[in-house]
C-alpha cells in the first residue's frame, strides 16, 4: 500500500483481515481443551511465529504451503521484491532453520515470514482433533481456519512444502 502498487481489491481484503479481532478464534481454541501451544502471528510472519513455537518446543514444524491462506496478489507482489524490511528480517532470522522443498514458488518464503499487523492465530493442535476444531472455528464465524502443517519430532526446524 506504501508505494501504491497493491490492486485495490487486495488492499480492501488485507484491511479486512488485519482489522479482524482474534477473540472467537481465541475462545473456540481456549474452550476445546486441545491446544498444546498458541500465538498470534503479528510482526514476526508465520515464520517466526513459527520457529519460536517449534524451537522453544524442541520439535519441527512443517508447513503444507499449499493449505495457506494467502490472498490474490501478494505473489505477484513479493515477486516483484514489494516486501515490507521487516519480512526481509523476519526471512533473515529464520532461514538457518528454514528447509524448503524443491520446486515451491521462490516467494514462498518471504510471504510466509511477512511481518503482519495482524494475522490470525498459530495453535498446535492434538491432530485428531484438527478437523473438529476447524469445523467449531467456522461455525464461530472465523473465515480461512485451516490445518496447515503438522509438528514433527527431531530437532527444531521449520520444513515448507
Amino acid at each position: 500500500m506504501k508505494r501504491e502498487l497493491a490492486p485495490a481489491a487486495l488492499v480492501d481484503r488485507a484491511i479486512e483481515v488485519m482489522s479482524t479481532l482474534n477473540r472467537a478464534a481465541g475462545e473456540v481454541l481456549a474452550e476445546s481443551g486441545a491446544v498444546h501451544a498458541l500465538t498470534d502471528v503479528t510482526g514476526f510472519g508465520l515464520l517466526g511465529h513459527g520457529w519460536e513455537m517449534a524451537s522453544g518446543s524442541g520439535v519441527g514444524l512443517r508447513i503444507d504451503a499449499a493449505a495457506v491462506r494467502v490472498q490474490d496478489g501478494v505473489h505477484d507482489l513479493a515477486a516483484r521484491d514489494v516486501v515490507p524490511g521487516g519480512s526481509k528480517a523476519n526471512l533473515r532470522w529464520v532461514e538457518p532453520s528454514l528447509r524448503v522443498a524443491p520446486g515451491l514458488p521462490s516467494t514462498w518464503p518471504i510471504v510466509l515470514a511477512d511481518a503482519q499487523t495482524n494475522g490470525g492465530l498459530l495453535a498446535a493442535v492434538d491432530p485428531a482433533r484438527a478437523p473438529e476444531l476447524v469445523a467449531s472455528l467456522a461455525a464461530a464465524g472465523v473465515r480461512d481456519a485451516a490445518v496447515i502443517g503438522a509438528v514433527l519430532e527431531g530437532p527444531p526446524r521449520i520444513e515448507v512444502r
